[in-house]
């Protein structure tokens, strides 16, 4: 059979790979639109009527039953939408599969008035803007009408004013983060703001928000880690060119000094612990350093990437010592700074030993190099590192790093370079073990004298010294985090579960928030780099595929290496950024692996902001999503398989204790910044088996010989053999029998296959999702929608290269790249008919193609999306194998009216209470379900929701079941 499809299929196959492309189609999925189509995912209201809860296991519940959350966040003048339009956009998020909205950044201090909910005219940042607080509420008052929860920050943004009582609010930077967590004044301050929104009565609904159970849950400060500051040395003063005011440098000063004076009862006994382990080795390791042998290529390399071009040689002009330097030649650089690499490998690292590397380096004009090390095979372990600036003269530099594992033969020492043509040369190259230092000359506890260390330094300082920076500053974090949750619990009376923060840097940052109800985390991948600063004309994406990455490193990462056992984990940020060619890979990539790891919320970064433009067909920034078709159009099936559990969890899971006194030993180890994670084990174990954090009151080192010990090459399967990803092809496919998805470079392989579904050629790279839209499996289910994504870019979008558009965004509409795509597709039927989709799902039922089996029950579809121009394709089944929509027997006992109706029905002829009352449509689709616990003769029912057409109710009480047809206008 593969040869006939083969044949039948390999006169469409062909490459076209570029950055822009031409004959895109538009595919515009109107923006107030909440139609209920027969091919479509149709999500029913659940009444918002209990809190939601953590059960004993570690889920989040509602009445008893576990709920996921599937959502995105609205930021800045997008969480108060115009009162005109917030039923429509929340009908419109219901359809799209989703039950949560993160509110983010609502106090921001950068829009206008009606951009933020603070009180722009007020000399304070904890009065609310009324007009805001409304169209807040009133938003909330629709979400809630359509089942969706929302999620509330109550610390993103905002920027705390002299009137809120902070001395020298103006100079303090980063939103108060850090140093709002030991600022006695701005920790009330936020209990102040946390107050006044939490308490205030939404007029719609009757509750405040603390004691409405639309809000599902809180998060107390957005990406706020003093941990993570400190990794990214942001905790010393401005005048030292960090981060701190100098009251709140001072601060941190003072209350490490009263910390040592608490730990250690002498000065002898501090001496005798941070004086340990200060030994070194000066014997220079590095091979022809000097490059006195003449011959570069001797133990240097040159590791070039296309379409970068570059060269090696030695230098006789104008060393800086000796007779000869190393000269870096690159004539074309591609935009991605490890496309060309000069190197050193085979060199050798001893776990926990600290290591210095010298060398001078000049260049023929003004640039910068990053100087690194890092394990040369997989799992490519970075060491440590810097990026330097350079020009035309000679000057030295050097970086310290502590080995995180052993390591013999296997270390890469290297430069890289940073998008920027022309010469480079290096000199006078050493590596060698360095010495460490305790106590530094003069420091005495009784002066108060003892200096807190830069992360960057810590590799130069005994394991003791950093040890105790750590310990402090962590005790620190979680000390603000339970005295936020006490208050918010105890003194505020909210109801819902709390978190703390995301956007984690460290398993420190989870065991600060042991105390709180859930743990949450961010991750993005492709994110823009700004050069000069945030702007939307000067910027830069690598524009490459995550399914080729090491360990899918953007969902690796976020994938719970850090979550605590028996508690909640959300992903209230994610995102793969416009343009990168190849996002159309995110959802089902992270939605695969969130639903094997039994991950409780995704929420995607963002859906709308300050422009209230929710119709253009123009895409004009990184991440709002609600235009981006291609994105929206996923939303709906990766929706209903992660809510509703079409991806089955994996079963296994391995459980770590951590010690603190290991906490403390981490910052050793971990070269990354606030940003990175550390994590003492390979991470491709998270694409294999799921792995949790079970306490913190272990001893000594993790044992982490528990974890399976997987042998791992390019092709990664999940413990229950649903998703199997290969790196070295960048292919992802995951399988169960209501729904297969395969992402990637589809031209690359012939005939990708798994039981149902096989690809027997395609033109590009591109995803293919396929869901049974009944209860049955994808071989016997009577409608199923299919799906094809490939790239989205604006009409006449310029690209410069391939990394940036820089202010050639294009115009309206946006475009679709089309996809040529052969599939081989099991299903137990004697013909098929193939419907393209309308952009709101709805079908032209004269517009479809007719399908017969070629061999036993495997039809062979081909499709051209440049004729097609649709990327839904609904599939309805014909023949004895194919399950039917049960008949309706309708009862004359249940009467309804108005009918037809509008917003509002009554329903007679309920007898008893506690009943199921459901709506159904016409293909027998549920779309309404209510408890209703007590009847009075006549029940009403909120129909609002439903789009207009014919629909069955239905109630259910024990054995009993009564029907009725009805009509909405």
């Amino acid at each position: 059979m593969r040869l006939i499809l083969l044949f039948i299929f390999s006169l469409v196959i062909f490459n076209a790979y570029s950055q822009h492309f031409e004959d895109g189609f538009s595919f515009n999925m109107p923006a107030g639109d909440s139609s209920q189509q027969r091919f479509l995912p149709e999500f029913p209201v659940v009444p918002i009527e209990g809190f939601v809860e953590v059960s004993a296991d570690g889920d989040f519940i509602v009445n008893g039953e576990k709920i996921r959350f599937w959502g995105f966040n609205t930021t800045t003048g997008g969480c108060f939408p115009p009162k005109e339009q917030a039923a429509g956009i929340a009908a419109r998020l219901r359809k799209m599969g989703v039950n949560i909205i993160r509110f983010h950044h609502m106090d921001n201090p950068w829009s206008g008035q009606e951009g933020t909910i603070l009180e722009r005219s007020a000399n304070n940042t904890t009065t609310l803007n009324q007009v805001s607080l409304d169209r807040l509420h009133y938003f909330l008052y629709h979400l809630k009408r359509n089942g969706i929860y929302a999620n509330i920050n109550l610390h993103v943004s905002r920027e705390m004013k002299e009137g809120d009582g902070i001395p020298g609010a103006a100079g303090i930077r980063e939103y108060g983060k850090a140093v709002n967590m030991f600022d006695k004044e701005m920790i009330e301050n936020q209990k102040v703001f946390a107050r006044n929104l939490l308490n205030s009565v939404n007029p719609y609904t009757g509750l405040a928000l603390k004691d409405d159970p639309v809000v599902a849950i809180v998060e107390i400060s957005n990406e706020n880690t003093l941990y993570g500051f400190w990794k990214s040395n942001l905790l010393h003063s401005q005048s030292e060119g960090s981060n701190l005011i100098q009251r709140h440098s001072d601060s941190l000063d003072n209350r490490f000094q009263s910390f040592l004076r608490n730990k250690y009862p002498s000065q002898a006994a501090f001496e005798q612990s941070w004086n340990t382990d200060i030994s070194g080795n000066s014997t220079n390791m590095a091979r022809d350093g000097g490059f006195e042998s003449g011959d570069v290529e001797q133990d240097w390399i040159l590791e070039l990437h296309d379409p970068s071009r570059a060269n090696i040689s030695i230098e006789n002009n104008n060393p800086f010592e000796g007779n000869h330097c190393a000269k870096v030649e690159i004539t074309y650089h591609s935009g991605v700074n490890w496309h060309v690499q000069f190197k050193q490998n085979q060199q050798t690292v001893e776990a926990g030993k600290t290591y210095r590397i010298n060398f001078a380096c000049r260049a023929d004009q003004a640039g910068q190099v990053n100087v690194y090390a890092h394990r040369e095979n997989a799992p490519y372990t970075w060491y440590g590192g810097r990026t330097i600036n350079v020009d035309q003269n000679w000057n030295t530099y050097s970086f310290v790093f502590t080995a995180p594992e052993e390591n013999n033969g296997l270390v890469r020492l290297g430069f890289s370079f940073i998008d920027q043509e022309g010469s480079f040369y290096f000199d006078g190259y050493e590596f060698v073990e360095d010495g460490l230092t305790g106590v530094e000359g003069g420091e005495m506890l009784s002066a108060g004298n003892v200096r807190r260390i830069w992360y960057g330094e810590i590799a130069s300082f005994s394991k003791n010294r950093v040890a105790d920076l750590a310990e402090f500053y962590i005790g620190i974090q979680k000390d603000y985090f339970d005295e936020m949750y006490a208050f918010l619990k105890n003194e505020l009376g909210v109801i819902c579960p709390i978190t703390g923060t995301n956007a984690l840097s460290g398993m420190a940052d989870a065991y600060t928030q042991e105390g709180l109800d859930f743990l949450d985390d961010h991750s993005y991948f492709d994110h823009p780099w700004f050069p000069n600063g945030w702007s939307l004309t000067d910027w830069y994406i690598e524009n490459e595929s995550s399914l080729k990455t090491y360990s899918l490193w953007p969902v690796g990462n976020v994938i719970p290496g850090y979550r605590l056992s028996n508690k909640p984990y959300t992903i209230s940020e994610y995102n793969h950024p416009f343009p990168n060619r190849y996002k159309a890979e995110m959802m089902p990539a992270l939605t695969s692996y969130a639903s094997f790891h039994d991950i409780d919320g995704i929420m995607f970064f963002e859906y709308q902001n300050d422009h209230w433009d929710w119709e253009s067909d123009y895409l004009d920034e990184f991440f709002a999503m609600n235009r981006d078709n291609l994105q929206m159009s996923l939303s709906p099936i990766y929706a209903y398989i992660f809510r509703n559990k079409v991806i089955p969890s994996g079963t296994r899971v391995s459980k770590i204790d951590y010690s603190k006194e290991y906490l403390y030993k981490v910052p050793r180890i971990d070269q990354t910044n606030r940003w990175g994670k550390y994590y003492p084990y390979d991470t491709r174990i998270h694409l294999e088996e799921r792995v949790e954090i079970n306490s913190y009151n272990g001893t000594g080192e993790p044992t982490l010989s528990q974890l399976p010990q997987g042998n791992y090459a390019d092709l990664l399967k999940t413990s229950n053999n649903v998703t199997n990803l290969d790196v070295g092809k960048g292919l992802l496919m995951t399988s169960t029998p209501q729904f297969v998805c395969i992402a990637g470079e589809l031209s690359q392989t012939n005939f990708v296959q798994t039981p149902n579904l096989e690809i027997t050629g395609a033109n590009d790279f591109g995803v293919v999702s396929w869901l049974s839209l009944t209860n049955d499996d994808l071989p016997n289910s009577k409608y199923s929608l299919l799906s094809l994504v490939n790239q989205i870019q604006n009409t006449n979008m310029a690209w410069d290269g391939l990394t940036s558009v820089h202010d050639n965004w294009g115009e309206s509409p946006t475009l679709q790249k089309p996809l040529i795509i052969g599939l081989g597709m099991g299903i137990e039927a004697d013909s098929i008919h193939l419907y393209p989709l309308n952009p709101d799902g709805s079908i032209d039922s004269s517009n479809y193609q007719t399908f017969t089996p070629i061999i036993g029950n495997r039809f062979l579809v081909g499709i051209d999306q440049n004729v097609s121009k649709s990327l839904w394709f609904g599939i309805e089944a014909f023949g004895e194998n194919i399950s039917s929509n049960v008949d309706i027997e309708f009862s004359d006992e249940l009467k309804i009216y108005p009918n037809p109706a509008n917003d509002f029905i009554w329903v007679s002829g309920i007898t008893q209470n506690d009943v199921d009352l459901e709506i159904l449509d016409v293909n027998g689709k549920l779309v309404l379900k209510n408890r209703v616990s007590k009847v009075d003769g006549v029940f009403s029912q909120d129909i609002s929701s439903l789009s207009k057409g014919m629909f069955i109710l239905r109630y259910k009480s024990g054995k009993e079941v009564k029907t009725r047809k009805f009509v909405k206008n």
